[in-house]
């Protein structure tokens, strides 16, 4: 799925909307490896606000950017061997959570294969949408299955009012809260109005910590690096090779190169990804010596094993440049990076230097003039 299939996807996703119907809600309150509560409830039985906040649920979970906050990842399947989560997803799709037997089988495999530091719900969505296709003329019903894993957080401090007694008090009770979803999923995916059920779409809150149970136990997927590891990694590799021809102007220019890749595969099913070949041609073109882009290849294959073999290329380069000096930083466009500062030695001092197109200039939002008395 690129972002506009999610796009479109999500607009199915409205508890008004005719051509969307959830068929039955899974619950379920994991602590450890404890299991505390299973609960499967037919939609009906929700009153409308439970239903509104269960269908923001399913949108954050399909909420982010394609390639970090979202990542879409392919079942392994060997005609030796099938995918045991792909074929329980399948038959928890089919049946819509109507099988006791196939609905403890997942909360199992879910409180086996996930690790967390406290406790957390399990809501998992089974709705279906009508797809017209204006081909046959007809709509098609396709099945899908939402989990969200949402952390309880307890909440025992703070003040209330009480609007019993019409005072402002401390609060006594204990409350166990529901905080937005961390992780979760959507299986199939949705590409081109069709469903995809060789692909599992995957979310996380924090692009930087996926829950690599999820993705590995319960999806039974292999796992691919966070978008914060694959830039580390990128960047890491070229340093290593580049040394100190590794300047101001190089990095900037690679950071183009990568720019200018990631905005040509916009319109791509899935996010561009690159491997060792793509960056040595990326690094020539930004004129790296032949030597050199021998010894890239050499450390990519050190650094990169089986398990990480390619990059996704939004997740290795910025749109904005962050410069940082001293206890300074500037954000500016990676376009303009380049050519728009300069070095200069000003009062014996060396700075860097930003050209003004006028002496008008926005401070903390607001419209003000630079005071050309100004000292750099």
């Amino acid at each position: 799925m690129n972002k506009s299939d999610v796009t479109k996807f999500k607009k199915f996703i409205d508890n008004d909307n005719n051509f969307f119907t959830v068929n039955n809600v899974l619950t379920a309150v994991i602590n450890k490896d404890v299991v505390y509560c299973t609960e499967k409830r037919s939609w009906i039985s929700y009153s409308q606000s439970e239903q509104e906040e269960i269908v923001s649920i399913i949108k954050k979970v399909l909420t982010g950017k394609i390639g970090k906050v979202l990542t879409e990842y392919e079942f392994p399947i060997t005609p030796e061997k099938k995918n045991v989560s792909q074929e329980l997803l399948m038959n928890m799709k089919i049946s819509q959570f109507e099988d006791d037997d196939l609905n403890e089988i997942f909360i199992n495999k879910i409180k086996d294969g996930v690790k967390t530091d406290g406790a957390y719900t399990v809501l998992s969505v089974n709705f279906t949408i009508s797809v017209y296709d204006k081909n046959a003329d007809h709509s098609d019903e396709v099945s899908f299955v939402v989990t969200a894993f949402c952390p309880i957080k307890l909440r025992i401090d703070g003040f209330i009012y009480n609007d019993e007694s019409n005072t402002v008090e401390k609060k006594t009770s204990t409350d166990r809260i529901l905080e937005q979803a961390s992780d979760g999923f959507m299986f199939p995916t949705f590409t081109d109005r069709q469903e995809d059920v060789n692909h599992v779409m995957y979310f996380s809150k924090n692009a930087g910590k996926p829950n690599v149970g999820i993705i590995e136990n319960v999806l039974g997927c292999k796992y691919i690096m966070s978008s914060e590891q694959q830039k580390t990694h990128f960047w890491g590799m070229v340093a290593n090779v580049l040394g100190e021809d590794l300047n101001y102007d190089m990095i900037v220019n690679i950071n183009e190169k990568l720019s200018d890749l990631v905005q040509a595969s916009e319109g791509l099913k899935e996010a561009r990804e690159i491997d060792c070949a793509d960056i040595q041609h990326i690094l020539e073109k930004c004129d790296v010596p032949k030597d050199k882009l021998d010894d890239f290849g050499k450390i990519y294959d050190k650094v990169m094993s089986s398990r990480y073999s390619s990059f996704i290329a939004a997740n290795v380069c910025d749109e904005k440049v962050n410069i940082k000096f001293g206890n300074s930083s500037l954000k500016i466009d990676y376009k303009k990076a380049a050519t728009a500062l300069d070095v200069q030695m000003v009062n014996g001092r060396k700075c860097l230097v930003f050209p003004l197109d006028s002496a008008e200039i926005s401070v903390l939002g607001i419209d003000t003039s630079v005071n050309h008395s100004l000292n750099v």
